[in-house]
């Protein structure tokens, strides 16, 4: 079980870019304290060879017309954020979360392409969802990634006066209910993914000033795959900052024990090779730049 949020009230960022060696420090302390909780409402679960992630809530009943019957919930409400590295693992998250959602008579919002779209009521069905009643009934609102962005993106960044005329009418509809809402989305993914990184913490930051007025738990997932270069990482640091939980990609969270320590060592290993790299890298263009000059000097100032 882990927890990688908050640890002795310090706020950990675990999935940096792996070319990154800035990561060794956060490692040896997440190591030197061994094992952490999991995320409430977050934890992985094994169960044979087939992998699932659990959302925790409470208990479920239902009423006499099928629908859930909602119970108190002591558990917080956060803003996550999911890294990924296949697209076969974001639905499998965004299926456990919606799925949980429903068990626990919450309203759950997704806005995803339409590719995840698909793919994500094929599996909520395949997990005995009937999607029909739960839309008829106003539990899952379900909202195109694209089509949502245009609606409040003005010259390339998210106009705050448009995001609160067309986002809070959605929520008010789900609220309608007298249920909490959960929503699942990739619209900053689908930035970051243009180049529009302020674009995308721009939009994070206008979801946590609409938490103030509508209280839900939100997730949002990021594609590893567009954190290829060092320099992203200044990225990735904004982006854990302004979030009250991280999650790591599948490679660490369906990994075993034994395999996360493996996965660990091996990273400050890493971490340690490109720090020595660097050092012998400066040190050869120290001595070059010394021949430089010195190929420059009168031959009686040469050394």
């Amino acid at each position: 079980m882990f927890r990688l949020d908050t640890l002795f009230n310090r706020r950990i960022c675990l999935p940096v870019p792996r070319e990154s060696f800035d990561i060794l420090p956060i490692i040896r302390f997440i190591s030197l304290f061994g094992a952490v909780e999991s995320v409430p409402e977050y934890s992985p679960s094994h169960s044979g060879s087939n992998m699932r992630l659990v959302f925790s809530s409470d208990t479920p009943e239902r009423g006499g017309n099928g629908q859930f019957r909602a119970k108190p919930r002591a558990a917080r409400l956060r803003h996550t954020v999911q890294f990924y590295e296949s697209d076969a693992f974001l639905v499998r998250v965004a299926s456990d979360y919606v799925l949980a959602g429903l068990q626990a008579a919450e309203t759950a919002i997704v806005i995803l392409t339409a590719e995840h779209r698909e793919t994500l009521a094929r599996e909520l069905s395949a997990r005995g969802i009937d999607l029909e009643s739960v839309r008829a009934r106003g539990e899952l609102i379900e909202l195109d990634a694209h089509e949502s962005l245009r609606a409040f993106m003005v010259d390339g960044m998210p106009n705050e006066e448009r995001f609160f005329a067309a986002v809070p009418p959605i929520l008010e509809r789900a609220e309608g209910r007298g249920a909490s809402i959960r929503a699942f989305g990739e619209m900053v993914n689908i930035l970051w993914s243009e180049g529009r990184a302020a674009a995308a913490l721009a939009l994070e930051e206008l979801w946590n000033r609409l938490r103030e007025s509508h209280p839900m738990s939100i997730l949002c997932g990021y594609s590893m795959r567009g954190f290829a270069n060092p320099s992203d990482r200044a990225f990735v640091s904004s982006l854990c900052g302004i979030h009250d939980a991280v999650v790591p990609t599948e490679r660490y969270v369906e990994a075993d024990e034994r395999t996360r320590l493996v996965e660990i060592v091996l990273l400050q290993q890493q971490a340690e090779a490109m720090k020595s790299e660097l050092r012998r890298r400066e040190a050869l263009e120290t001595t070059v730049q010394q021949a430089l000059i010195d190929r420059h000097r009168p031959p009686g100032a040469r050394r």
